[in-house]
């Protein structure tokens, strides 16, 4: 009788040993998977500040290309000759900044 209490023990003992190995396990899993996450997460949003930046460098470019194209061109000379070379002066300088598709 005593032996069988003393096997019951021991094998309550095991089973919570093994259990709490279990837990230990599980948890561990879940806290790599959250700093898996957490790091691609960190990737993504390093990623779009380096976007940012290259996106903030060519303002000055894309408003000077868009002064340039728009600007307008006035003709001193008020004949025909003078406005037909000022329109050929202002598509000229459209189509030219103008990407080809």
């Amino acid at each position: 009788m005593k032996i069988l209490g003393v096997l019951i023990a021991i094998l309550a003992i095991i089973t919570g040993i093994e259990g709490y190995i279990q837990m230990r396990i599980h948890n561990g899993l879940k806290a790599k998977i959250q700093a898996d996450l957490i790091s691609s997460q960190n990737k993504a949003i390093s990623k779009k500040a380096l976007d940012t930046q290259n996106y903030l460098k060519k303002i000055p470019k894309t408003e000077e290309k868009i002064i340039t194209k728009y600007k307008t061109i006035y003709s001193k000379d008020g004949s025909c000759e003078a406005k037909l070379k000022g329109i050929q002066d202002a598509m000229d300088l459209y189509f030219a900044n103008t990407p080809m598709l």
